[in-house]
Protein backbone atom coordinates (compact mmCIF):
# COMPACT_ATOMS: atom_id res chain seq x y z
CA UNK A 1 0.00 0.00 0.00
CA UNK A 2 1.16 3.46 -0.99
CA UNK A 3 1.61 6.29 1.59
CA UNK A 4 -1.40 8.11 0.31
CA UNK A 5 -3.91 4.99 0.59
CA UNK A 6 -2.62 4.35 3.93
CA UNK A 7 -3.34 8.55 4.52
CA UNK A 8 -6.54 8.44 3.09
CA UNK A 9 -7.39 4.87 5.78
CA UNK A 10 -6.74 6.54 7.92
CA UNK A 11 -8.62 9.78 7.37
CA UNK A 12 -11.31 7.35 6.84
CA UNK A 13 -11.15 5.87 9.91
CA UNK A 14 -10.79 8.99 12.23
CA UNK A 15 -13.81 10.16 10.07
CA UNK A 16 -15.72 7.27 11.14
CA UNK A 17 -15.11 7.80 14.73
CA UNK A 18 -15.63 11.76 15.14
CA UNK A 19 -19.06 10.50 13.26
CA UNK A 20 -19.90 7.87 15.74
CA UNK A 21 -18.92 10.46 18.65
CA UNK A 22 -21.63 12.93 17.24
CA UNK A 23 -23.88 10.63 16.67
CA UNK A 24 -23.34 8.92 20.28
CA UNK A 25 -23.68 13.00 21.28
CA UNK A 26 -26.58 13.61 19.41
CA UNK A 27 -28.23 10.22 21.09
CA UNK A 28 -27.65 11.17 24.36
CA UNK A 29 -28.91 14.61 24.05
CA UNK A 30 -32.29 13.38 22.64
CA UNK A 31 -32.37 10.78 25.33
CA UNK A 32 -31.86 13.52 27.55
CA UNK A 33 -34.48 16.34 26.12
CA UNK A 34 -37.19 13.01 26.22
CA UNK A 35 -36.79 13.00 29.73
CA UNK A 36 -36.99 16.32 30.56
CA UNK A 37 -39.89 16.54 28.41
CA UNK A 38 -41.47 13.47 30.56
CA UNK A 39 -40.50 14.82 33.83
CA UNK A 40 -41.50 18.47 32.98
CA UNK A 41 -45.12 17.04 32.13
CA UNK A 42 -45.04 15.06 35.40
CA UNK A 43 -44.35 17.76 37.44
CA UNK A 44 -46.93 19.88 36.08
CA UNK A 45 -49.66 17.68 36.48
CA UNK A 46 -48.61 17.09 39.96
CA UNK A 47 -49.02 20.66 40.69
CA UNK A 48 -51.95 21.09 38.91
CA UNK A 49 -53.35 18.10 41.36
CA UNK A 50 -51.92 20.31 44.03
CA UNK A 51 -53.86 23.52 42.67
CA UNK A 52 -56.86 21.39 43.04
CA UNK A 53 -56.83 19.94 46.11
CA UNK A 54 -55.83 23.53 48.07
CA UNK A 55 -58.70 25.66 45.79
CA UNK A 56 -61.48 22.85 46.36
CA UNK A 57 -60.84 22.48 50.19
CA UNK A 58 -60.02 26.45 51.33
CA UNK A 59 -60.88 24.85 55.31
CA UNK A 60 -57.63 23.37 55.30
CA UNK A 61 -55.30 26.37 54.57
CA UNK A 62 -58.05 27.88 57.18
CA UNK A 63 -57.52 25.41 59.90
CA UNK A 64 -53.47 25.67 59.18
CA UNK A 65 -53.52 29.46 59.65
CA UNK A 66 -55.62 29.06 62.95
CA UNK A 67 -52.98 26.92 64.16
CA UNK A 68 -50.63 29.09 63.22
CA UNK A 69 -51.84 31.88 65.46
CA UNK A 70 -52.52 29.80 68.28
CA UNK A 71 -48.52 28.94 68.67
CA UNK A 72 -48.10 32.26 67.42
CA UNK A 73 -49.60 33.93 70.57
CA UNK A 74 -48.82 30.93 72.77
CA UNK A 75 -44.73 31.85 71.55
CA UNK A 76 -45.68 35.62 72.65
CA UNK A 77 -46.78 34.38 75.65
CA UNK A 78 -43.91 32.53 76.86
CA UNK A 79 -42.04 35.50 75.82
CA UNK A 80 -43.87 37.97 77.96
CA UNK A 81 -43.22 35.46 80.86
CA UNK A 82 -39.72 34.55 80.56
CA UNK A 83 -39.02 38.75 80.13
CA UNK A 84 -40.63 39.48 83.28
CA UNK A 85 -38.43 36.21 85.09
CA UNK A 86 -37.04 36.81 88.18
CA UNK A 87 -35.23 33.85 90.21
CA UNK A 88 -36.94 34.39 93.69
CA UNK A 89 -34.90 31.41 94.89
CA UNK A 90 -32.52 32.94 96.92
CA UNK A 91 -34.87 35.37 98.22
CA UNK A 92 -37.41 32.51 99.63
CA UNK A 93 -34.00 30.69 101.14
CA UNK A 94 -33.86 33.94 102.87
CA UNK A 95 -36.72 34.16 104.23
CA UNK A 96 -36.81 30.70 105.32
CA UNK A 97 -33.44 31.09 107.04
CA UNK A 98 -35.25 33.91 109.06
CA UNK A 99 -38.15 32.20 109.77
CA UNK A 100 -38.69 30.26 113.29
CA UNK A 101 -40.34 27.45 114.12
CA UNK A 102 -43.51 29.27 115.73
CA UNK A 103 -44.33 31.06 112.10
CA UNK A 104 -46.73 29.53 109.75
CA UNK A 105 -46.99 31.58 106.31
CA UNK A 106 -50.33 31.51 104.79
CA UNK A 107 -49.24 33.32 101.67
CA UNK A 108 -46.62 34.74 99.74
CA UNK A 109 -46.16 37.74 96.75
CA UNK A 110 -43.80 38.62 94.82
CA UNK A 111 -43.54 41.56 92.68
CA UNK A 112 -40.65 41.85 90.01
CA UNK A 113 -42.22 45.32 88.96
CA UNK A 114 -41.36 47.31 91.94
CA UNK A 115 -38.60 44.45 93.89
CA UNK A 116 -41.24 43.83 96.68
CA UNK A 117 -42.83 41.32 98.51
CA UNK A 118 -45.78 41.03 100.33
CA UNK A 119 -45.58 37.80 103.57
CA UNK A 120 -48.84 37.17 105.46
CA UNK A 121 -49.41 34.40 108.03
CA UNK A 122 -49.45 33.72 112.18
CA UNK A 123 -46.93 33.74 114.79
CA UNK A 124 -47.26 31.66 118.20
CA UNK A 125 -46.53 34.68 120.13
CA UNK A 126 -45.31 38.52 119.50
CA UNK A 127 -41.33 37.73 120.02
CA UNK A 128 -41.65 35.48 117.58
CA UNK A 129 -42.92 37.74 115.09
CA UNK A 130 -40.30 40.58 116.12
CA UNK A 131 -37.75 37.85 115.57
CA UNK A 132 -39.10 37.32 111.80
CA UNK A 133 -38.69 40.76 111.67
CA UNK A 134 -35.06 41.40 112.79
CA UNK A 135 -34.14 38.50 111.17
CA UNK A 136 -35.22 39.47 107.21
CA UNK A 137 -33.13 43.07 108.42
CA UNK A 138 -30.56 41.33 109.57
CA UNK A 139 -30.16 39.16 106.04
CA UNK A 140 -29.37 42.38 103.97
CA UNK A 141 -31.76 41.87 101.35
CA UNK A 142 -34.34 43.91 102.29
CA UNK A 143 -34.42 48.29 102.67
CA UNK A 144 -37.91 48.87 104.36
CA UNK A 145 -39.37 45.72 106.18
CA UNK A 146 -43.24 47.62 107.19
CA UNK A 147 -44.46 45.45 110.24
CA UNK A 148 -47.92 47.06 111.07
CA UNK A 149 -48.28 47.42 115.25
CA UNK A 150 -51.75 46.54 114.52
CA UNK A 151 -50.07 43.16 114.04
CA UNK A 152 -48.10 43.31 117.69
CA UNK A 153 -51.02 44.05 119.90
CA UNK A 154 -52.07 40.45 120.64
CA UNK A 155 -49.52 38.90 122.66
CA UNK A 156 -50.44 35.26 120.97
CA UNK A 157 -51.88 33.92 117.95
CA UNK A 158 -50.33 37.05 115.90
CA UNK A 159 -51.59 37.80 112.24
CA UNK A 160 -49.69 39.80 110.38
CA UNK A 161 -48.80 41.21 107.29
CA UNK A 162 -45.43 42.04 106.42
CA UNK A 163 -44.17 44.57 103.36
CA UNK A 164 -41.18 44.30 102.76
CA UNK A 165 -38.79 45.76 99.49
CA UNK A 166 -36.03 44.77 98.35
CA UNK A 167 -32.81 46.42 97.76
CA UNK A 168 -32.06 46.99 94.74
CA UNK A 169 -28.09 46.59 94.71
CA UNK A 170 -28.56 43.33 95.79
CA UNK A 171 -31.11 43.02 92.57
CA UNK A 172 -28.08 40.67 90.82
CA UNK A 173 -29.71 37.89 93.26
CA UNK A 174 -32.92 37.49 91.71
CA UNK A 175 -31.51 38.05 87.98
CA UNK A 176 -31.85 35.18 86.00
Amino acid sequence: MSPEQRGMIRNKRIYSTIKEIITLFILFACLISVFMIVSRDFLQEQLQTLVEQNSSDPTSSQKIGTRIAVLNRQISDATSVQKDFKKWSALILAINTATTKNIAYTSFHAYGSNLSVEISGTATTRDDLLKLKESLTASGLFLNIDLPLSDLLAKGQNSFHIKATFDKKKQSIIQP
